[in-house]
This record gives structure tokens, C-alpha cells and sequence, in this order.
């Protein structure tokens, strides 16, 4: 999570107090904090801010006029946001620091903390906005389906459990996974095989097995945040009883790893020779797949087979991640290329609509005029309906406000109070072709967001103006 920007002390002592209320959420796994504040001494400043960027699954962009203003920030970190959140592969949130003109940004058309947008600085109570922006992280994880314990910081996974008679010692090839950016440090392996009663210790393995992947050292080992660590775990036999070998039957076993500071992870595994494990692969190639072993009602794969079709499914996973990645840009592009054109036709369904009001003569109903250059329909250069095209990235936004001219102030000395509507609409393109999708996801037609607009322009001129003063809250 990216800290942000230059803002007031004040601001910054406010957020670090209060970040406890994100605490829960750490504690309970379901979101790990960073800011660029963790960077320590020696490390390059942008590339671990890039790092962070491209893990997060969820991104905090802590808005204030300094924010808008910083073109580092602009540039290098809230445009990448964007980018992986327009990708689906992060979630990016607003939190409202200090107030600000922000509708118009690229991230402008999301949903800001907390409630409403309203700055936490133009809260009475500050703890309560603060309350409300870790309400709203909470929901967003349940939104993205990030449960509590669901997924847990540290994963091993087995990828192959042998016994090398040459060397008299247990060979296990694993995968530890760590999730977060925190430090994490393996203090113990063990392999415990209850029918010996005995438990053997990982040491690093011999030098020169030929084909052996790397060794992971002697504990304690520390894990890199946020990477996968691949080696083999060597258990030497020593003088008890697998110094002689191993019965050609699989060997049920046990492997722990101990953490500091943090819950054990234990696996069974079935210990075979070398052997034993080509042999059952021969075994389980000239008898078919259906078949049973002898005496037994099912047949049991073998830890060769197990492997392999594990091997099997994750490159079928990757394959098919790949090609709906490749599907969804494919789509992106078509939105993209088709919305100038797919704009030039709303904005041209808005200036017939006008034309056909203007053409029933309304009595006490002013004359639409239409701007081809801003998209605009005025209703008396105060009422007025726009359309803005705004690309950003790899995506392209209609943007359509309806209420006071935006420049209306300038030009008039008392105004009516009005309710101001706005929304977005991002270019979509699927199966279906190409549609204008608002923030929930829903399609809209031209037609449909003309007649939202005139329905609203409708209300706006029946109703009965209050000239008490001032302009709304979103600035008309």
C-alpha cells in the first residue's frame, strides 16, 4: 500500500496513530500493510516502490492537493496503479486525506473512502472517518475473497519424496512459499517415521548427486518476502534402522518445519527408493489407468504419478490464465479502438434528442443549443448537459455531468441551488461487442444514457429553483 505523498505533519501523525484500526485486519490475514516508509537504509527507492506496486492486491492512493500536484507520484506510481487495476490484478482505493478537486483524475471514477468521498480532514470526529475507511478495506477484501485464514502467510508445498541409497538419506524436494513482506525464518526441519520410531534432522545434502537441484542450507534459513523458495531437504539416515535402506513397500513419514515465532507446518509424505519409484512408474504404465492394483478395490497412484499429474494440472492452470489474460486484452484493445467513434455517436444521439425537443416548441421551455465541441446541451448557458471523452491508459471514459454549466459561476452573480448528477461510463468490448459500462458493471445502450440524462435535464427544469445561494457540493 503506497504511504502517499508531502502532506502536513498533523496529517501524517493522524494516519500513523490511527492505523491501528487496520490492525485486525493484519492480525486476522486478511491484509499485510506496506508504505514506503518500511524501505530501509541501502535499498533502491524506486525499484522496491515498484516491487510493492506489482504484488499488492489492493493499492491505497491517500489523496491531498500535494498528491495531485506531485508528477512523481502521478507518474510513477498512481498510472502503474491504474494500470493493474484496470488489469483486474489489483484493487486501488482513494482514501480522501484532504479535500481536493479529484473527480476528473484517472482514478476519478472509483469509489472513495471514506463515506462520500468527504476528507477526513472535514470530518468532526477524525476517528470516525478513519473507522469508516478500515469498514471499507474490510469489505473490499470480502469483495475480492480474501477471507481471515484463508490464505495463510507462509505455504509448502512437496514435490518429490525420495531415498537415496547412495548416500543413506531421505531426499525431499520442496516449494516454500511466503505471501507477504515480512520477514520469515525456518528455525527447524524434521522427518519424523513413527513404524522406526525414530525422527531425523535436515542437513545440507551431498555435493555431488548428480541431477540434485539446489540444497537449501542448514536452519536456520531465512525466506525472501514475497518469493517462492525451491530446493531439497537432505535427512541423513545415520546408524539407525534406514542406514541398511528401505523395504520396497513406500514408507509413511512425517516432514515439520518449525518458524520463529510463527504456527509449524507439517505434511505426510510416503518415503520410496529410487527403485521403488521407477519400478511403480513401469508398473503403472503397462497396467491401465482404470485398473486396480491386485487385492485392492482402487488403484492407488503412485507418488511418480501423483507428481506428474499435479505437474500436468498446474501447466493446464497456467495455460488457461494465459489465455484468458490474452482474451481480456484482446477485448481491451477493441473497447479501446472503438470508443472515439462509439463517443461520436452518443454525443450525436444527444444533439438529435435536443433537436427533436426544440422541434415540439414547449411553451416556457428554452431553447436547447448544442456544443459539438464540448458535447453540450445548455438549456439557457445555466442548465446544461455534457459529455466529456477522457482516455486513460488502456481504458476510455464518457463522462456525462447534468446540472449547472461547470463555468456558470463565472458568469452569473446568484445561482439556484441544484442537485448535481454525474457519471461514468467506461468502454467495454466482449463477445457481444462494444457497450458503455457504468460502475457497477451494468451495460448501458446511447439510447439509455441519453434519456438517464434528458429525464434528469427534465427534473431540473420543472423543479422550482432555490436562490438562497452558494453551489453544491460537487462544485457547480
Amino acid at each position: 500500500m503506497d504511504k502517499g505523498d508531502e502532506r502536513p505533519q498533523e496529517v501524517i501523525s493522524k494516519w500513523s496513530n490511527r492505523k491501528c484500526g487496520l490492525k485486525p485486519l493484519e492480525r486476522e490475514g486478511i491484509i499485510h500493510l506496506w508504505h514506503d516508509r518500511r524501505i530501509t537504509a541501502g535499498k533502491e527507492f524506486a525499484r522496491e516502490i515498484d516491487d510493492s506496486l506489482n504484488r499488492a492486491g489492493m493499492i491505497l492512493l491517500l489523496v491531498s492537493p500535494d498528491f495531485i500536484a506531485s508528477e512523481y507520484y502521478w507518474g510513477n506510481e498512481m498510472k502503474p496503479a491504474m494500470e493493474r487495476h484496470q488489469a483486474g490484478e489489483a484493487r486501488v482505493i482513494p482514501i480522501m486525506l484532504r479535500p481536493v478537486d479529484w473527480h476528473r483524475t484517472p482514478f476519478g471514477i472509483l469509489l472513495a473512502l471514506p463515506k462520500d468521498g468527504k476528507a477526513v480532514t472535514s470530518w468532526d470526529n477524525q476517528d470516525d472517518a478513519f473507522l469508516d475507511i478500515a469498514g471499507g478495506i474490510r469489505a473490499a477484501a470480502a469483495d475480492l475473497g480474501v477471507a481471515a485464514q484463508s490464505s495463510p502467510a507462509l505455504t509448502l508445498e512437496i514435490r518429490g519424496v525420495a531415498y537415496t541409497t547412495e548416500y543413506r538419506g531421505v531426499i525431499i524436494q520442496v516449494d516454500i512459499g511466503s505471501r507477504d513482506t515480512d520477514a520469515h525464518q525456518i528455525t527447524r526441519c524434521s522427518l519424523e517415521i513413527p513404524s522406526l520410531g525414530m525422527t531425523l534432522e535436515h542437513v545440507p545434502g551431498p555435493q555431488h548427486l548428480v541431477g540434485g537441484p539446489p540444497w537449501l542450507p542448514r536452519a536456520p534459513i531465512s525466506l525472501e518476502p514475497r518469493k517462492l523458495t525451491r530446493g531439497s531437504l537432505f535427512f541423513p539416515a545415520g546408524m539407525g534402522p534406514l542406514r541398511d535402506g528401505l523395504p520396497e513397500e513406500p514408507l509413511p513419514a512425517k516432514l515439520r518445519v518449525d518458524f520463529f515465532l510463527e504456527p509449524a507446518i507439517e505434511r505426510e509424505v510416503e518415503i520410496c527408493t529410487f527403485e521403488t519409484l521407477q519400478k511403480m512408474e513401469r508398473s503403472a504404465g503397462t497396467r491401465p489407468a482404470d485398473e486396480p492394483k491386485p487385492g485392492t478395490g482402487t488403484r492407488t497412484p503412485s507418488p511418480a504419478e501423483k507428481l506428474r499429474v499435479a505437474a500436468e494440472r498446474r501447466e493446464q492452470e497456467m495455460a488457461k490464465k494465459q489465455e484468458e489474460q490474452r482474451r481480456r486484452e484482446n477485448f481491451e484493445r477493441a473497447a479501446l479502438d472503438a470508443a472515439p467513434k462509439e463517443f461520436g455517436a452518443l454525443a450525436e444521439t444527444l444533439r438529435q434528442r435536443g433537436e427533436a425537443l426544440n422541434e415540439e416548441h414547449l411553451p416556457g421551455v428554452p431553447v436547447l443549443k448544442f456544443e459539438p465541441v464540448n458535447h453540450r446541451l445548455d438549456a439557457g448557458s445555466t442548465y446544461s448537459i455534457e459529455l466529456s471523452p477522457y482516455a486513460q491508459l488502456r481504458s476510455f471514459t464518457a463522462m456525462l455531468f447534468v446540472g449547472l454549466h461547470p463555468s456558470a459561476h463565472q458568469s452569473h452573480a446568484e445561482l439556484p441551488i441544484i442537485e448535481t448528477t454525474s457519471r461514468q461510463f467506461r468502454a467495454h468490448a466482449d463477445e457481444q461487442g462494444f457497450s458503455w459500462v457504468d460502475e457497477h458493471g451494468m451495460k448501458w445502450t446511447p439510447e439509455r444514457i441519453v434519456d438517464f440524462a434528458l429525464d434528469k435535464f427534465t427534473d431540473l427544469l420543472s423543479a422550482e429553483p432555490d436562490y438562497s445561494g452558494g453551489l453544491d457540493e460537487d462544485g457547480f
